[in-house]
């Protein structure tokens, strides 16, 4: 095939992938939080999530956390402060929990699910494939906001990072593994605590090995909100998207040194002046482009 042809032929692929895309995007909205969010200044991303359940349930989902009531009494002032009516509390404290009466009628009529802090895994092993994962997702498909913090925020992604070694490990490219998340948000690799706890090393290596996936990092007090796969900053930090399509080697998958190599990816760094595209994988908006 000629050159011009292959291109030609390569465009009208990506043109085609990209309007399908489009097309089964959801109409609800992800507020995907990097941790240590504001919860006594202005509160600005809490305010965000707040604003979409003030006339409806807010669902506080404290399943990440092994201390699910000392989480549950620090959220529900807040919220209750910004002038959300009705807040319930979604503990699981096992997966057979999700498969309870109970589970679902907390959710019936939320307008907005929060998930706490904790551990990522614990989210994954009680919901995923449940009752209460069908419930949450088709409120996402809904309209409804998904929103979640630091841990919470990591399992918004259908996979999920996670530290084998504890938080001090991150520049060796073996110190994590991947488990599967709750697939609200595909094609990506959610990392959060970012800056404040050096990640990059450990996102490019997630990214280098699934090249396929977007990396995202959200640093803390910072989120993204995302309504039809357009990501929006919100905070005082900055969110690195990792892109590998391009990627042409790592040494992700080989034995031996755990020092990182990877060739041709592509980072990018936002703020909250600025918007992204997920489908296109190009920026919306920058304050610091050139007209």
């Amino acid at each position: 095939m000629p050159e011009r042809t292959a291109r030609a032929t390569l465009k009208r692929r990506q043109s085609d992938r990209l309007e399908r895309d489009r097309q089964n995007v959801s109409t609800g909205t992800l507020i995907i939080i990097g941790g240590n969010e504001d919860k006594s200044g202005d509160r600005l991303i809490l305010s965000e999530v707040a604003s979409h359940a003030r006339e409806g349930v807010l669902v506080v989902a404290t399943v990440a956390s092994s201390v699910p009531e000392e989480n549950w009494g620090l959220y529900r002032p807040v919220f209750s402060e910004m002038g959300v009516r009705r807040i319930e509390h979604l503990d699981l404290p096992t997966r057979a929990a999700a498969f309870r009466a109970g589970a679902l009628e907390c959710l019936q009529d939320a307008r907005a699910v929060f998930f706490t802090g904790g551990d990522q895994g614990q989210i994954a092993t009680r919901i995923a494939g449940t009752p209460v994962h069908d419930a949450i997702r088709n409120l996402y498909e809904g309209g409804a906001c998904i929103a979640g913090t630091s841990a919470g925020a990591a399992a918004m992604s259908e996979t999920v990072i996670t530290s084998m070694h504890g938080d001090d490990q991150h520049s060796d490219v073996r110190a994590f593994t991947t488990i599967a998340g709750l697939g609200l948000l595909r094609g990506v690799l959610i990392d959060q605590h970012f800056a404040q706890r050096g990640r990059m090393t450990r996102l490019l290596a997630a990214v280098g090995q699934n090249p396929a996936l977007f990396g995202i990092g959200i640093d803390e007090d910072t989120a993204i909100v995302v309504n039809a796969d357009i990501i929006s900053v919100v905070g005082a930090g900055s969110v690195y998207l990792v892109d590998g399509h391009d990627m042409t080697a790592s040494n992700t998958l080989e034995h031996g040194s755990g020092a990182l190599c990877a060739y041709d990816m592509r980072v990018h760094v936002l703020n909250a002046s600025n918007r992204f595209d997920l489908i296109t994988r190009r920026p919306a908006t920058c304050s610091g482009e050139r007209a």
